[in-house]
């Protein structure tokens, strides 16, 4: 069985290119046999960035880089029948007709029922007649989440391809070539099909954009009847000022160690659990997590010195209001973080889910720490209520001690190991709806600010602390905002 097939690519946004073929010969049960001319059409959108930095990386762009395209033709069973890798340098004709131009029909295929594309597929080693997808796929699975965006592998498939009707005859006007890159017509009478590929980076990314703590404020106001039966009717809050950590390090946990392109469930082992209590971080680094992860602008941010933390940013701080900034990127530089969402690579559409099958439930969900060194010098709180309307008075704790612990309990500051503390960014919202994870987004963070209420004791924080949630800007075929909330 020979088998051609025209590949067209889309830039940013998707779009369809259907060739004007003639089918001559009626599709056949096995969806193997016969002969067929595929016409593939590629969707899909690039993410590039500048040159990293220690802290701070470039925001990824919605601009077309590929740096090579692989087409795979393979069986029903994934066994791969022929194979197409080009470059932009050695293929220059054939790559500009593919990508965003009038397509390509490659020729002299037998057996074929699916198509896979790979772009920028980095190390994996070309395949070999009759290897099945799975044991490439298998190369990609330890891909380093945080590699530059320039070289990230972006994949799709089409398990399903659709025949074309009698009446799409002719029209294609573009290079056909063989599998050796050679020119070359097809023959007459052969089955004519479409192909329509979505392709999505094996990543998704958080990008902080601005981190601020609130120094000195007000709580929100706290109504008596949620402490006890006693205090109905009446109305208190927190009033702090002085609060100045030492922000020594950001951390992503509760990630997948791998990716998985097919419809199989990662085992537990996958997911690097978010660790409980004071101890899941030492000395700048994660305490239980592999060498080649457990690395500074991997899965975290660190200013470890040796004995102690330092402000992990170099940027000099500055008062906004009641807040002091510890870092702002000001639009052209981020605190990036990328991680892998597990998908279906056959999945079509833009927007997909992560797959269900794939990713355990609630298990794709990044969680983040803001990590604070602190001795609470300067820090002061004190609390207040309300004895008549917009008239506030400070408390005298003596009188009632419980009450006054219950009002400023979340605004101490417990004693911990070395003085550490955490903000633990746990949910993205978006107009306060919570954010599903999703292949192949960025979720920008465009303003972080931290209050006291906000600090907890470990990377996990006990039920009755507060944990953020943030609101994002989702970035790629969506756009959406998300900002930090507490739980």
């Amino acid at each position: 069985m020979k088998i051609y097939s025209l590949i067209t690519a889309g830039a940013i946004a998707a779009f369809a290119l259907v060739g004007c073929n003639k089918e001559t010969s009626s599709p056949v049960t096995n969806p193997d046999a016969g002969t067929k001319a595929i016409t593939v059409t590629i969707n899909g959108a690039n993410l590039t960035k500048g040159s990293s930095q220690i802290v701070g990386d470039d925001p990824y762009k919605n601009e077309h880089e590929f740096k090579t395209i692989d087409i795979y033709f393979t069986t029903a069973n994934d066994n791969v029948v022929s194979y197409r890798s080009i470059n932009p340098t050695d293929d220059q004709n054939e790559w500009s007709s593919l990508v965003g131009g009038t397509g390509v029909r490659y020729v002299g295929l037998d057996g074929v029922s699916k198509v896979y594309v790979i772009a920028n597929r980095g190390n994996v080693t070309a395949p070999t007649e009759g290897q099945n997808m799975n044991q490439i796929f298998l190369q990609l699975q330890d891909y380093p989440a945080s590699a530059d965006q320039n070289v990230i592998p972006f994949m799709g498939g089409d398990a399903d391809i659709t025949p074309l009707r009698d009446e799409l005859a002719d029209g294609f006007d573009g290079p056909s070539y063989d599998m050796n890159g050679d020119e070359a017509k097809p023959e007459e009478d052969q089955q004519y099909y479409t192909a329509d590929i979505d392709i999505r980076p094996v990543i998704s990314r958080l990008e902080i954009g601005k981190i601020s703590v609130q120094t000195s404020g007000y709580s929100e106001e706290i109504d008596g009847a949620t402490i006890g039966e006693n205090y109905k009717g009446r109305t208190f809050r927190v009033h702090w000022e002085g609060f100045n950590p030492v922000l020594g390090g950001i951390y992503m946990s509760n990630f997948y160690r791998k990716w998985t392109p097919l419809p199989a469930k990662n085992p537990a082992s996958d997911l690097f659990v978010t660790p409980t209590g004071q101890s899941g971080i030492e000395n700048g680094k994660w305490a239980n997590l592999e060498e080649d992860l457990n690395k500074d602008g991997v899965t975290f941010y660190s200013n470890w010195n040796g004995a102690s933390y330092d402000q992990l940013f170099s940027y000099t701080q500055k008062a906004e209001g009641e807040n002091t900034v510890y870092y702002d990127g000001e639009g052209t530089t981020c605190v990036p973080f990328n991680f892998l969402v597990n998908y279906d690579v056959t999945a079509e559409g833009e927007d997909i889910e992560s797959d269900p099958e794939i990713s355990k439930t609630n298990g794709n969900h990044p969680t983040f720490h803001i990590q604070f060194q602190y001795d609470g010098s300067g820090y002061t709180y004190t609390a207040e209520e309300e004895t008549s309307e917009g008239v506030w008075e400070k408390m005298d704790e003596a009188k009632d001690p419980l009450l006054y612990l219950a009002i400023v309990g979340k605004f101490s500051l417990a004693v911990t190991n070395d003085n550490i503390y955490y903000a633990n960014i746990v949910q993205f919202k978006e107009n306060d709806a919570p954010v599903a994870i999703k292949p192949a987004k960025i979720y920008k963070m465009d303003a972080v600010t931290i209050t006291p209420a906000n600090i907890t004791t470990g990377t996990v924080a006990p039920a009755d602390e507060y944990n953020v949630i943030v609101n994002v800007n989702v970035i790629d075929f969506d756009t959406i905002n998300v900002t930090p909330e507490f739980e």
